[in-house]
């Protein structure tokens, strides 16, 4: 039988994967969804979404964080969600 962390993890994985499915303005109103940025050394592949500062940013560049590579500034690393007009999206080169 499975014990209570065991199902818990089991059950955010679940929400994890459902959650990377969900259009980006439905993941605006379910930001508790997904996990905050993280600067020590995480994996971060495109599409993922992360949270930082109270806003949601999706990965546009696979990359393993660093200290200075935060959302809101590594615009070649990640786009704000809440950014509705694509033209004020940094491009890549």
């Amino acid at each position: 039988m499975m014990d209570v962390v065991e199902r818990a993890k089991e059950l955010r994985k679940q929400i994890e994967d459902n959650a990377a499915q969900m259009s980006d303005c439905m993941a605006m109103e379910y930001k508790e969804l997904f996990p905050e940025w993280n600067a020590d050394g995480v994996t971060y592949k495109t599409g993922n979404r992360v949270k930082y500062d109270g806003t949601i940013y999706r990965v546009i560049q696979d990359h393993v964080s660093q200290e200075k590579w935060t959302p809101d500034a590594a615009t070649s690393l990640f786009a704000n969600v809440t950014i509705l007009d694509t033209e004020t999206i940094t491009e890549r080169e």
